[in-house]
């Protein structure tokens, strides 16, 4: 039976196991991280994670939510970038974006079958929680665009899926092929006229 711990046990436990999960997963990927490979890195024993955690996608998911979080904070915090319009620093801020997601070994780790792979394995009900979450947080920032004039009177909730459909869509590179770089360039330029004023 596992020890109970201090609430700043707890917490430094958890801290540990969200920095080693990160490590793990930018190097063997959702699959190949193991419990065990967890609790080893964290220092703790293979019962005790299961009081942080119900199991090891759950703690991906936490991770997967962070690094989503860290994009946004860096790169739509402010959408204009003085001397562009906001077509222009939409698209820029985007293939920016797009790009610290491909170079970050983390989020490279979270390609297309191992993102798939990991949603197959969490309940229905962490799945909503995650999807409520992402659009709760997207729409805040459209919101805000909106109000500054930037974004054009369309539906947040249906923009906010647009966007997190390019998202997805920047996972499945490998399936969309050598075309990727030019198709994503086509889609951001259409998105850019289409969403915001000039």
């Amino acid at each position: 039976m596992p020890r109970a711990f201090t609430d700043e046990e707890r917490e430094r436990i958890r801290q540990s196991l969200i920095e080693q999960g990160r490590d793990l997963l930018s190097v063997f990927g959702v699959r190949k991280t193991s419990v065990e490979d967890l609790t080893r890195a964290a220092g703790i024993s293979k019962g005790s994670f299961y009081l942080f955690y119900s199991s090891k996608e759950e703690l991906f998911l936490e991770i997967f939510e962070s690094v989503e979080k860290e994009v946004r904070d860096l790169f739509f915090r402010e959408l204009i970038v003085t001397g562009m319009s906001a077509r222009e620093t939409f698209k820029k801020r985007m293939q920016d974006a797009l790009a610290f997601m491909d170079e970050t070994p983390l989020m490279g780790k979270f390609q297309s079958e191992d993102l798939n792979y990991l949603f197959r394995s969490l309940p229905e009900e962490k799945i909503m929680q995650h999807t409520q979450k992402d659009d709760q947080e997207i729409i805040e920032y459209l919101n805000r665009w909106k109000m500054e004039g930037h974004l054009q009177d369309y539906d947040t909730k249906t923009v906010a899926a647009l966007f997190k459909s390019l998202v997805l869509l920047s996972f499945q590179k490998k399936e969309v092929g050598p075309e990727y770089p030019r198709m994503m360039n086509m889609l951001l330029d259409m998105m850019a006229q289409y969403l915001f004023a000039e």
